[in-house]
This record gives structure tokens, sequence and C-alpha cells, in this order.
């Protein structure tokens, strides 16, 4: 598993990791641990999630951190990841940082959980559609 994935990367421009899984299955002791490694697989970027908590990025060539702002109803974590992981995307092409992505992502899979089930109604609607 953990060679396909590398595979994987060394093809990939973006890579949006989940800390919990590179520290389980790649045994990355931190998440500028996770950025390194898939940077030196050759991707671009790579911006790892880290459940509630801050999220590192380096983003073609520009590093940070970004903490989101607390959730505090949980009701269901399915599709947590693909919520930020569209979020995401979503906010590159709608703003000029990463850093502004990384909170509508945020802000999106805190929603996404909020709720029961992974297809829910989110406040973010109207400001993705314009």
């Amino acid at each position: 598993m953990r060679a396909s994935i590398m595979d994987g990367a060394r093809v990939s421009d973006l890579i949006l990791p989940s800390f919990d899984e590179e520290a389980e299955f790649f045994g990355d002791e931190s998440m500028a641990a996770t950025c390194t490694r898939y940077l030196d697989a050759g991707a671009d970027a790579v911006v790892v999630k880290n459940g509630g908590g801050e999220v590192h990025y380096d983003f073609l060539g520009r590093t940070g951190i970004v903490v989101p702002k607390p959730v505090h109803t949980i009701v269901d974590t399915t599709s947590a990841g693909d919520s930020f992981n569209s979020g995401f995307l979503a906010g590159l092409g709608r703003y000029a940082s990463v850093e502004a992505a990384i909170d509508l992502a945020s802000r999106m899979a805190g929603q996404v959980i909020g709720q029961k089930g992974a297809l829910c109604t989110l406040d973010l609607s109207s400001e993705l559609a314009g």
C-alpha cells in the first residue's frame, strides 16, 4: 500500500493527506515530515489535514500553518476529509491565497461533521455559487 501511494505521489501535483494516517502507515513524526516526504517524491504542493487541528502546507514553495476555528458540534465525521478536499479545491479557484482556501475547506468540513451523513446542506453554498 505504501509503495502504491508513493507511486501516485510521484505523478501528483497536489497531495491532501490526513496526518493520523500518515503517522500510522508511514511513521511520520510530524506534519512537516509528511510534507517533505511527498515533496521529495515529486509533488508540487502538500496540504496536511489534522482532524480539527492545525493544517500544515507547503504549496508551490510557500509554507505555513492555518489554525481552523473550533467545531463545537460533531455528529458524524463521514466525509470530513472529502469535504475538506472539495472545499480546498473550490477555494483555490476562488481565492488568491492558499490560506483562504484552507479556511473555506475547514469551514466546509466543520459544517459537514455537524450533521448526519455525507450529503447535507451547507451555509457556504451561496459563497461558492457566485
